[in-house]
């Protein structure tokens, strides 16, 4: 395969019209029915893509050699601030000619310029050359496992735009990421050393189990009560509730817009108490 561009071609890279309807649907049917197969959802983003992505405030790049269409993806929105990377392709004629790096630098431009918070995507753990250059530009598992949507995608990644939202994380925008594309109800926003940091917003119920490791839950919104072993305690905003790893617990009884910050800390199996030497 010839990787090298012309240096005659011209290469561009345009935002979606009607006359590039048709190669939206071509570049990405290639490389699905190569690697994959057309799902439902698929066809009603090739039948619509206005009305199913640029209506809503999203967005599709197109790379073109000449004039000719060599790649595309887009961007849909998600939530407030986040968008989700979707229907990438480059024409197996074109690979490794840089365009899905001209292609993610268009979206992720055109996201930061919207104060885009964070891009998520979906993929699957067999697509190595994608995985790449998702990594490349500073994508991150987030989900391993079926998608609710996609019966193909086993992987799901995020970027977080602003690299000072590792030392600043607020509510609304964690919030945004909720639920995830699997329906879980939390998300993780830092792992530091043994620390990992979520934000857990359960709704109607509390279905979580017992945890391996010792935690602590600030309450950023909401009240209610919380079970911890046989005892019910009432919480509310700004209180802290701290659980030893192994300890049954829950939260009941709680209003809609509850959210806490979850810090989990230490060892499996949980750190010794001095008291107990």
């Amino acid at each position: 395969m010839d990787t090298s561009v012309d240096q005659d071609m011209t290469v561009t890279v345009e935002e979606y019209r009607p006359a590039l309807k048709p190669a939206f649907e071509a570049l990405n049917r290639e490389w699905l029915e190569r690697y994959f197969w057309i799902e439902p959802i698929d066809e009603r983003l090739f039948a619509d893509p206005e009305g199913q992505i640029l209506d809503r405030g999203g967005a599709i790049f197109f790379v073109l050699e000449d004039g000719v269409p060599q790649g595309t993806c887009a961007m849909i929105p998600q939530a407030p601030g986040v968008y989700e990377l979707a229907k990438m392709g480059v024409a197996e004629v074109a690979q490794g000619r840089g365009y899905g790096s001209r292609l993610m630098e268009a979206a992720l431009g055109w996201a930061r310029a919207r104060q885009a918070t964070h891009v998520v995507l979906n993929s699957a753990s067999r697509l190595t050359a994608a995985l790449g250059l998702y990594r490349k530009y500073g994508f991150r598992i987030t989900r391993r496992g079926k998608h609710p949507d996609y019966e193909r995608g086993d992987l799901g990644m995020t970027l977080r735009l602003n690299d000072a939202d590792r030392f600043h994380q607020t509510v609304p925008a964690a919030l945004a990421q909720l639920p995830t594309p699997n329906g879980e109800r939390f998300t993780t926003l830092l792992e530091h050393g043994t620390l990992a940091v979520e934000l857990y917003a359960p709704r109607g119920h509390d279905p979580q189990t017992p945890h391996t490791r010792d935690e602590i839950y600030v309450v950023a919104q909401g009240q209610g009560m919380f079970v911890y072993g046989d005892t019910r305690l009432p919480f509310g905003r700004g209180d802290m509730l701290f659980v030893p790893a192994g300890v049954v617990h829950r939260f009941e009884d709680f209003t809609d817009d509850l959210a806490v910050w979850v810090f989990f800390y230490g060892p499996e199996g949980g750190e010794q108490d001095p008291t107990d030497r």
